[in-house]
């Protein structure tokens, strides 16, 4: 998957120790792997188990959740014909499963949580439970949420805006909700207010850019 040589993380002490803990952008080099050019990711598309490979569409108000869909992929249709349907419309794909699909994945996502883990102390040797690789249309969003468990957006490809927004704040996620999502009662959105962004931490992703938050903390 890599040269012994080469590290994608190299960040400072302070950036390792924050990490996790504060709303954070830092570097890697994950995205220069041939794993994520175009001819990768259609085979990957084209191969993939379809029970493994979610699709949603959504509409454009940040505020009506209702109009996240979810969107069925007919099984006659190719790598080539997704690509092309993610490329041209607006829709975004969870590939779920990564790590038990492909053996190259595999390997990277462990190394990266080896590397985090001697690193990071503080996040307890932490474990890649469920790993995602995501593909989405240039015009997708995904609406204000919290998920249960801890999570970290490693960014590859084009660019993405996120919004993080306080952690463990009720002005931004009541108590019930909080408890209602562990407790599987609801999804993870959320009621959004716009007036929520004067208050977030405002992020412009490029590739090579990995961002995270602490643990409950919402974002978009």
């Amino acid at each position: 998957v890599m040269s012994s040589n080469t590290q994608p993380i190299s960040w400072t002490e302070q950036e390792y120790a924050s990490f996790g803990m504060i709303a954070q952008v830092n570097k890697h080099t994950y995205h220069e792997q041939p794993l994520f050019d175009d001819e990768a990711l259609i085979k990957l598309l084209d191969d993939y188990p379809r029970r493994w490979l979610q699709c949603f569409t959504m509409g454009e108000d940040p505020r009506d959740s209702s109009e996240w869909k979810c969107v069925d992929i007919d099984e006659s249709s190719t790598g080539e014909d997704l690509w092309n349907a993610v490329n041209n419309g607006r829709i975004w794909f969870n590939i779920t499963h990564i790590e038990k699909y492909s053996k190259e994945y595999e390997l990277l996502i462990d190394s990266m949580y080896e590397h985090i883990g001697e690193h990071c102390p503080h996040l307890q040797n932490p474990k890649a439970n469920y790993s995602t690789l995501l593909i989405s249309s240039p015009k997708a969003q995904v609406y204000y949420h919290l998920d249960a468990e801890p999570n970290m957006l490693w960014h590859l490809r084009g660019k993405k805006k996120i919004w993080v927004y306080p952690a463990m704040d009720t002005k931004f996620v009541p108590q019930n909700y909080i408890e209602d999502i562990y407790a599987g009662e609801i999804d993870e959105n959320l009621p959004f207010d716009p007036t929520f962004d004067a208050e977030a931490q405002e992020y412009d992703l490029l590739p090579g850019d990995v961002a995270s938050w602490p643990h409950n903390g919402p974002h978009r």
